[in-house]
């Protein structure tokens, strides 16, 4: 999940050294320079996008995940429950 936004600042930064080195070579194609900060901008926004859907996922799987763990507590517990009951009644209600 970190991943991602680190990828998509790695392209920002190539875009911007084309841009740059492209300003750096005092070219006169100022095209030269709009495509490194287009580049910047599409790696930026590819990062972006899965890191919003990687965080989705695991907000999702997360809150599924703590559902489960609560029906199992819950089960257990009657089990436990069940099993004290079933110890109770076979001993005649004595606790010794």
């Amino acid at each position: 999940m970190a991943l991602s936004p680190i990828l998509g600042l790695l392209g920002t930064i190539t875009g911007m050294i084309a841009s740059f080195n492209a300003l750096n070579e005092r070219s006169t194609n100022p095209m030269a320079v709009t495509s490194g900060i287009g580049e910047a901008l599409i790696t930026t926004v590819f990062g972006l996008c899965i890191s919003i859907f990687a965080t989705l996922f695991h907000a999702y799987f997360t809150r599924r995940m703590k559902g489960i763990t609560m029906d199992i507590e819950e089960m257990s517990n009657t089990l436990l429950e069940a099993i004290a009951k079933n110890i109770y009644d076979t001993t005649g209600g004595d606790n010794k």
